[in-house]
């Protein structure tokens, strides 16, 4: 018997059993792995063109694409500029110097003949002054003289040093008393008296660097020609000074030599003078070829370091433009396996579907193979023939797939005007090993799907392979919930109650595991879910009578026993269903959520519409001096009331608000900061009227709440300042000195935040290296300043300097006519000139995004379409085969009475039910999946201020429910035509 049974199998033809076992598998499979293909291929370019306008808006932020920073060599500054100009590729060069000078021990700044023991002195200049830091800005022909130092350094000199008057900087003969060489003497021009670690966010946010800006120094601001003429004057005296001295001694001593005595700590000069290159980028960047461009890039800064070390050896070239394309370069190079992460929900749809169709496509075709086992065909070759025919179907659907993945995005593209180079599609924008991944990946799909099954079909019986149902398909496929299952449902609730809660993992390998677990989570969660639902039957019988007896009504009972007939199909449709809109809804949330967060800080820096900043000098007629702030609001308020009621006439104006902001000597220490801020607002009920506000910025009690606590005799802390100088509400701080002695107030309350504080945020770069960010952020956290009432007596006899005041429009409506009213205004000398006014649309605009945001708003494009054709096959395909094996029994439905119509409720409903099943799980877990991944893009290391401090809210749109309802249109509307279909092609034939 096994000889002949040898003998039968290897004399049996091979393509013979395979024209008649392989058509249907062949067309099935072609179908699942073109699908496959096409949506990762698909995927894989839009990915590009998400990482493409990513990358162009990042390098959008770059205000300099290189920087060569010369500290040495002074006399070649203008060769050197000169160099760099000429080098090819670079269009423009602008130059922007500073020089430091440690007075050290024989080096003396004096001011009107005065002495005083301010350390350091700095120089600062500008071909174009709109590239300093706003309060070092000087107006044409105009010096700035800015005091940067802690009070116990600078207090004494504060009400010596005013405009006009004279300073000099000279150095004393050790050696010969009374002999004296001046370096520099110059006026004292507009009195400036910013913060040291503002100038220093300017530079890293302009700059890409930050720079030292010495804490105790007297800081003058002067035209670029007179910077240039003195600077090589005062480094060659320094120089010429700062001569070693001859040792004293004998021959043996070393007579001869010399060196620096230790106690002439001779005075220290740092130059630095940056060469800020704008280059044509054009030319260099192309967002398709991310790795070509950075090599350009890098080839560019090369030349350009080469020409600054071959001018200056010590000079230092950066450049936020290379730093960019390297990153992004290397996420390029990783974008196939980000579109298989990121495609994690499709693909587990396409493997249900490949199972479905390999489940319910080759079963029905069991008859057929029951024949042909009676006719002899032993096991081997029939399998074989269904696995041929299945790894051929996925090599050429592959191909296809990965064809048409690829040329209706390039296609769509075009259409929309967006420049896609031929020459780069299947070399760097697809690239083909790329390709080649997906085509064994959708390969693989089919072959995994239909081995299981295929080694069923090539062992069942003749008698089996005639029954309607096979009870040893029931055997070989039966239904239970599975540990598998369970630990999938663990794992993604796990991680969606993550999300909802805010818990994330603080071990550098737990948080690797975590990040990873974002992309599959909601996969995992939903496999588990509608597992578990399958396996309750009873409960499932009654949600699939309860959805269905609407529509199947005197059929219901039929209805719900032909679907459970099948429990393991039910399960696919329900999965489908929710993968499909879970896929299509979260990206949504998630770019709603992220945009909603970074809006609500924008319009909490602003404070409202329009935010008007008046410099101190404007409204206070000239310099600003230390005396009571009661002064000052006299008579700056006095201004102040004008230009609200100028302001109020104007169209469209809600309301008019405005706060202080003084610079108060005291006698603590800020680190970082030369003063305490302290802003005056109006009475806290109007604040809260006028201001947009939110109650998560009060430290341990709502926002509104502490302001309305806030009273005349009392202050407000920032959370930063109440941490480093341990103050607790309810207790009495010192605020400064007065006319009468020193002043105090208690704490009313710790805030995040005051709204409308206008501080400077950092716009976010992945130029920026960890470094950086942990710089920002933690002098964004500790930011100190002190919150009072305008109407506070407290205040009117402190003593303390003007700094800015800022000005709160509220607009009715939108637009930006008020921006031009306010420039009539000023050109009518009705408000005094301003130095800067900042919109919420301008801001808008500047609004920096996340990599994932903008890939998942270009994949759910593609989700959209890709994902809806599989899960729409997937229907389609259960659907006719489910009526395939159970036309006999509609047959005998309908020679028992039922008419046409009810039989096509009948077949709506098989489909319709599990469907809504999976829609009701779908959405809410696609709702959670956004939020939960909006949380994690937050929590990377960003440059992030004010987001730190806010929640993410979970943001629904119109649009997030017309896709839902879409989606269910879509679905509903395709069963009604196919069971139509159905029933006239099959239900009339069985009849």
């Amino acid at each position: 018997m096994g000889a002949g049974n040898t003998h039968s199998y290897k004399t049996q033809p091979f393509w013979p059993l395979m024209r008649v076992v392989g058509p249907r598998a062949f067309v099935a499979f072609f179908f699942v792995t073109f699908l496959v293909v096409a949506i990762l291929a698909a995927t894989n370019v839009v990915s590009k063109y998400a990482l493409k306008s990513y990358t162009e808006d990042q390098i959008q932020r770059i205000n300099w694409d290189a920087i060569a920073y010369q500290t040495s060599d002074i006399s070649e500054v203008a060769k050197l500029k000169k160099e760099l100009s000429e080098i090819e590729g670079v269009t423009s060069v602008k130059d922007t110097g500073s020089m430091k000078l440690a007075m050290g021990t024989f080096s003396h700044l004096t001011v009107e003949g005065g002495s005083t023991n301010i350390p350091w002195f700095m120089m600062m200049a500008s071909e174009d002054p709109n590239l300093l830091p706003p309060d070092l800005r000087p107006a044409d022909g105009e010096t700035i003289t800015a005091l940067v130092g802690s009070q116990a350094m600078l207090g004494p000199y504060l009400g010596k040093i005013a405009p006009g008057h004279s300073f000099d900087i000279f150095h004393e003969d050790p050696y010969q008393r009374g002999k004296q060489t001046n370096l520099l003497s110059a006026k004292i021009g507009r009195l400036s008296m910013p913060e040291r670690l503002e100038i220093v966010k300017y530079f890293l946010d302009k700059f890409g660097s930050a720079t030292f800006i010495p804490d105790g120094s007297l800081i003058l601001v002067t035209r670029k020609e007179t910077f240039d003429q003195e600077l090589p004057r005062i480094v060659g005296l320094v120089h010429l000074l700062s001569k070693p001295q001859p040792l004293i001694g004998n021959s043996e001593e070393g007579e001869g030599q010399s060196e620096i005595e230790e106690d002439n700590m001779a005075s220290t000069l740092i130059i630095e003078v940056m060469h800020l290159i704008s280059v044509d980028r054009n030319k260099i960047f192309t967002g398709w070829d991310l790795d070509a461009s950075y090599k350009r890039a890098a080839n560019l800064v090369s030349s350009i370091k080469s020409a600054t070390t071959k001018t200056s050896f010590d000079g230092i070239v950066n450049s936020e433009l290379l730093v960019t394309l390297e990153k992004m370069s290397r996420v390029s190079k990783l974008i196939g396996v980000l579109t298989v992460l990121i495609s994690f929900p499709v693909l587990w749809l396409a493997w249900l579907f490949a199972g479905s169709l390999a489940n319910l496509i080759i079963l029905n075709q069991r008859r057929l193979v029951g024949l042909l086992r009676l006719r002899g065909a032993s096991y081997a070759p029939i399998r074989t023939s269904l696995l041929v025919a299945i790894g051929l179907a996925g090599l050429s659907g592959g191909l296809s797939g990965a064809l048409v993945g690829t040329l209706v995005p390039y296609l769509s593209y075009r259409l929309s005007g967006v420049d896609i180079p031929l020459g780069l599609l299947f070399t760097t924008i697809q690239e083909p090993w790329v390709l080649l991944t997906f085509i064994v990946l959708g390969t693989g799909f089919g072959l995994l799907a239909g081995r299981r099954v295929t080694n069923y079909m090539a062992q069942i019986t003749p008698l089996e392979a005639s029954r309607r149902i096979a009870t040893s398909e029931a055997g070989e496929f039966p239904y239970r919930f599975t540990n598998l299952q369970l630990l999938c449902l663990l794992l993604g609730g796990a991680k969606m109650a993550g999300w909802i809660i805010g818990f994330s993992p603080h071990t550098e390998p737990l948080t690797t595991i975590d990040n990873l677990t974002n992309f599959v989570a909601a996969g995992l969660f939903l496999y588990g879910s509608a597992g578990l639902i399958v396996s309750r039957r009873k409960r499932l019988e009654a949600i699939l009578g309860g959805l269905g007896s609407p529509v199947a009504r005197e059929l219901k009972w039929f209805a719900v026993k032909n679907m459970l007939t099948h429990p393991h199909r039910i399960m696919t449709v329900i999965m489908v269903s929710a993968l499909t809109f879970g896929v299509v809804v979260y990206p949504q949330i998630t770019a709603k959520s992220f945009y909603d967060k970074t809006l609500r800080a924008l319009r909490l820096n602003l404070g409202s519409d329009l935010a008007i900043r008046f410099d101190a000098t404007e409204l206070a007629g000239g310099g600003v001096t230390l005396k009571p702030i009661g002064q000052y609001i006299q008579s700056v308020g006095e201004k102040l009331t004008a230009v609200e009621a100028q302001i109020n006439k104007l169209e469209g104006v809600r309301d008019v608000s405005a706060f202080y902001e003084f610079s108060v000597p005291g006698s603590f220490y800020i680190p970082g900061q030369n003063y305490l801020q302290l802003y005056l607002i109006e009475e806290p009920d109007q604040f809260l009227q006028k201001v947009y506000y939110e109650d998560k910025l009060g430290v341990g009690k709502p926002f509104r709440e502490i302001l309305r606590g806030l009273g005349k005799e009392s202050v407000l802390v920032s959370k930063g300042f109440a941490g480093s100088m341990g103050q607790a509400d309810s207790g009495r701080f010192g605020l400064g000195s007065g006319e009468d002695g020193d002043i105090d107030a208690k704490v009313a309350g710790t805030i995040y935040l005051l709204p409308g504080l206008s501080q400077f945020m950092m716009q976010d770069r992945e130029s920026l290296s960890s470094a950086s960010i942990e710089f920002i952020n933690s002098i964004s956290q500790t930011h100190p300043y002190v919150v009072g009432r305008i109407d506070s007596p407290l205040f009117s006899k402190l003593q303390g300097f003007l700094a800015n005041v800022v000005v709160h429009v509220g607009e009715r409506g939108g637009g930006n006519h008020l921006v031009q009213e306010l420039e009539k205004l000023r050109g009518r000398n009705l408000i005094p000139p301003y130095t800067m006014v900042n919109t919420e649309g301008a801001e808008r605009e500047k609004l920096a995004s996340d990599m994932f945001v903008y890939l998942a708003l270009e994949n759910i494009k593609v989700f959209m379409i890709g994902g809806l054709l599989v899960a729409l096959a997937g229907l389609i395909a259960i659907a006719i085969v489910n009526f395939w094996e159970g036309k006999r029994i509609f047959a005998l439905l309908r020679l028992r009475g039922a008419g046409p119509s009810q039989l096509i409720r009948v077949i709506l409903v098989d489909m319709v039910a599990p469907l809504t099943v999976g829609a009701c799980i779908g959405v809410p877990v696609g709702v959670v999946t956004g939020y939960g991944l909006t949380n994690a893009i937050f929590a990377l290391p960003r440059a992030s201020s004010i987001l730190e401090i806010l929640p993410v809210h979970l943001t629904l749109s119109w649009l997030v429910g017309a896709i839902v309802i879409g989606v269910l249109v879509f679905f509903f509307t395709s069963a009604v035509l196919l069971s139509s279909w159905i029933f006239r092609r099959t239900a009339r034939e069985a009849l």
